[in-house]
């Protein structure tokens, strides 16, 4: 049985240089998987929503034990040189817009706790 789409969003999680390779967080999995996202975002970029992990400004920003880590990891932080470390890869970027951002601070409240943000758009039943 198909689904149908229309109402559909999607929700492409932390695909930003930080996690990329030469980022400071490099994964190895965003390397390989990046080129079937960017063919999954191609089809439908205007249904599709990037949720992008923001780090404190500062270490002194982070709530309870997140406080110890960003103090680890200053470099990871906002006001560290190298913004753009949590930017969306540039093979994304491209679909923004019409594809849309949701930026949150998970150390500090969980993405979407609260159910669909209102970047997901109107009528969005699924993700």
């Amino acid at each position: 049985m198909t689904m149908p789409i229309e109402n559909a969003v999607h929700l492409c999680v932390d695909m930003q240089r930080i996690f990329a390779k030469g980022g400071i967080w490099e994964t190895p999995w965003m390397e390989r998987i990046l080129p079937t996202i960017v063919e999954i975002v191609a089809r439908h970029p205007e249904r599709t929503v990037f949720s992008r992990f923001i780090t404190p400004a500062a270490p002194e920003e982070a709530l309870g034990q997140w406080r110890s880590y960003f103090e680890r990891w200053s470099i990871a932080t906002r006001n560290a040189p190298g913004g753009a470390q949590l930017d969306l890869v540039p093979e994304l970027a491209r679909f923004v817009p019409p594809g849309r951002q949701s930026s949150t601070s998970r150390p500090i409240r969980p993405s979407f706790a609260h159910g669909l943000p209102n970047s997901c758009g109107r009528g969005a039943s699924t993700l």
